[in-house]
């Protein structure tokens, strides 16, 4: 089973950082995110991400990513 940053690997793969929160939600919808995945993004703070590092950490600090990214 893919863990949810495992989810967000690979939905997020193809963007170029840094990126800015919009493009993080149109990456993801582009790449067939599910609804929980998307939620979760539409939680972050709306920035500037440096890497999908920062973008999980993120996550990780506002959201509940084991139980809402699936």
């Amino acid at each position: 089973m893919d863990t949810a940053s495992d989810v967000l690997n690979q939905i997020l793969s193809t963007v170029a950082f840094p990126t800015p929160k919009a493009k993080l939600i149109e990456a993801a919808k582009k790449r067939g995110a599910n609804e929980s995945v998307l939620a979760a993004l539409r939680q972050i703070p709306d920035k500037n991400y440096t890497s999908l590092e920062d973008v999980q950490k993120v996550l990780n600090k506002n959201v509940n990513t084991s139980s809402s990214i699936k």
